[in-house]
């Protein structure tokens, strides 16, 4: 974080996804001027989606609970701590089916994206008997 904030510090300018990342930044040190430049998705094109024809695309029962990520996947985004939380979350909602012996419907982490923290991602999974 230091490295990050020093070099942030030797620039003109720095650009921030959002006002709650500027604010982050400000709180770590950086006393570069932050403009927010918004990144990510056009909402408005997925205004008509069809929630059921993309779960039966991807085998997915209507009834599962999705919990996604869509983005570039860097470790700077802290994925690690995402997948680790969506796999203990994963892991609980199984114990609590089986406890209860009443069916939970089943849990999908749907990550769309690619990038460097790919295979970390998948290692957090695999470690946690998640890989499917």
């Amino acid at each position: 974080m230091a490295l990050a904030t020093h070099y942030s510090n030797l620039a003109d300018r720095v650009f921030s996804p959002s006002e709650s990342i500027a604010r982050l930044l400000q709180q770590r040190g950086v006393q570069t001027p932050i403009d927010i430049v918004p990144t990510g998705l056009q909402l408005e094109r997925f205004a008509n989606a069809n929630g059921y024809r993309f779960r039966k695309s991807r085998n997915i029962p209507g009834k599962a609970f999705v919990v996604g990520h869509l983005g570039r996947l860097a470790e700077e985004k802290n994925l690690s701590f995402l997948a680790t939380s969506v796999a203990e979350f994963i892991r609980q909602r199984q114990t609590q089916s089986q406890r209860r012996k009443k069916h939970i419907p089943k849990t999908y982490f749907l990550l769309i994206g690619s990038g460097p923290a790919e295979d970390l991602m998948a290692s957090i999974f695999q470690r946690a008997g998640l890989s499917e």
